[in-house]
């Protein structure tokens, strides 16, 4: 180091804050922060890909301990419809199942594994249809969309020629990229609240604080 360099901290082997905490496993992420009284929540899944709920029995999840409500759409409040062409997803607002995996329900209990539980033991049963599973199949089917999409921006109709498009650069950067490992997504969906009144108080990660900062309903600890 240079004698007028003042820098002591690029370039440096400076240890993280958090860096044992987390290696020893007693860093505390959001959804472990305590709250009074918390209830938990668990989706039920469709099974299938395509075609309609014909029977949903909640009966023996609804026996067990400490489950405190069942919500499908059956009982589910009702949104308000959007307009358009096509079908909207709107979760628990009807029996049409659009893809695997849909979220057909949620159990709320007094515990994560009492929730769990007890959506394990809810039984649909389905009248399935054939879903469409192969794009190229499909091609015949495809049309530009009316109108406008999302931000108000026109459907893009164009396509390019990659291959050409790369013959023809200036400058050409090839590189092997690994898959990118998210650290931030750790227990990133739990976020544990407390509503007192009007306001809310959320247990979250730190990527979050500028969309608290911005509402100004809920505060960040």
């Amino acid at each position: 180091m240079n004698a007028g360099d003042t820098n002591i901290v690029v370039g440096k082997p400076l240890n993280r804050v958090d860096g044992r905490l987390k290696v020893t496993g007693e860093a505390r992420y959001a959804a472990e922060f305590p709250v009074a009284k918390m209830t938990y929540g668990v989706t039920i899944q469709s099974a299938i890909a395509k075609g309609k709920i014909a029977q949903i029995d909640t009966k023996a999840a609804e026996q067990v301990p400490g489950v405190l409500a069942i919500i499908t759409h059956l009982n589910a409040p009702k949104a308000d419809g959007e307009k358009g062409g096509g079908h909207k997803v709107q979760v628990l607002q009807d029996n049409i199942v659009l893809y695997s995996g849909q979220h057909i329900g949620v159990v709320v209990a007094d515990t994560f594994e009492r929730a769990m539980y007890a959506a394990s033991l809810v039984q649909v049963r389905y009248n399935e249809e054939k879903p469409t599973i192969n794009m190229r199949d499909n091609l015949a089917k495809a049309y530009f969309p009316k109108g406008k999409i999302p931000r108000e921006e026109s459907p893009d109709s164009s396509h390019g020629n990659v291959n050409q498009g790369l013959a023809n650069a200036a400058v050409r950067v090839e590189q092997t990229y690994t898959p990118l490992q998210w650290k931030i997504t750790i227990r990133w969906s739990l976020m544990p609240q407390q509503q007192f009144g009007k306001a809310i108080n959320c247990c979250c990660m730190t990527q979050l604080r500028e969309y608290f900062r911005l509402n100004k309903k809920l505060r960040r600890y």
